[in-house]
């Protein structure tokens, strides 16, 4: 999924057939309102139909193939099923956003540290764009949020997201009140004013 402060410059992909050529999109906006369409589509003979389109259909390539399976069997919940589809998308792509999918389906099937990994090596890896590896990050602190780790585990995550990307107010916002949760009120008020600093208007 991309940013939703963006999607406004997407436009909804219409019913399934555009829903799934509109997950091949460059734009993370648009994957991301094809992939809520897919979701809302949802049932099963849905999801059935199109993968056996998807696999009869000479015009996909082998890439494009493996990267729409991978989402159709994330509808269907066939964990590893979309696990085997998104590696094999990056073993024959350069670097893409099937590398962003590919942990949340292994967290999915409770194999948390592979999928902090898979994350990791994104956020290192210079290959990826600086927009999947920032999402990277964003997934990263998502994740730790959920499950509800230590306060220091999420503090190094928000530290190593701003010191790769540190014009990102939104996230760095999200830290300071972090911070203010644990009662770090000097440092809290450390991030807000960088804010303040990089966009006096928030002031």
């Amino acid at each position: 999924p991309g940013d939703p402060s963006r999607l406004a410059a997407a436009a909804e992909p219409a019913g399934p057939a555009g829903a799934v050529a509109a997950l091949q999109s460059p734009n993370l906006a648009t994957r991301y309102l094809a992939w809520e369409k897919l979701r809302a589509l949802g049932a099963q003979a849905e999801a059935e139909l199109l993968k056996t389109e998807i696999e009869a259909n000479p015009a996909i390539s082998q890439q494009q193939r493996a990267a729409l399976l991978g989402s159709l069997a994330e509808i269907r919940k066939d964990w590893p099923a979309a696990e085997s589809n998104y590696r094999d998308v990056l073993a024959i792509e350069k670097p893409g956003s099937a590398a962003l999918r590919l942990p949340v389906v292994l967290m999915q099937q409770n194999r948390r540290q592979e999928a902090y990994a898979e994350l990791r090596s994104v956020q290192d890896n210079s290959a990826y764009s600086d927009e999947i590896r920032r999402e990277a990050f964003r997934t990263e602190i998502k994740f730790n949020q959920i499950l509800r780790v230590d306060d220091k585990v999420q503090n190094a995550a928000y530290q190593r997201a701003l010191a790769f990307w540190p014009e990102a107010q939104a996230l760095r916002y999200q830290y300071a009140m972090h911070l203010f949760n644990q009662k770090q009120t000097d440092s809290a008020l450390m991030q807000l004013q960088e804010v303040i600093k990089q966009a006096p208007a928030n002031a």
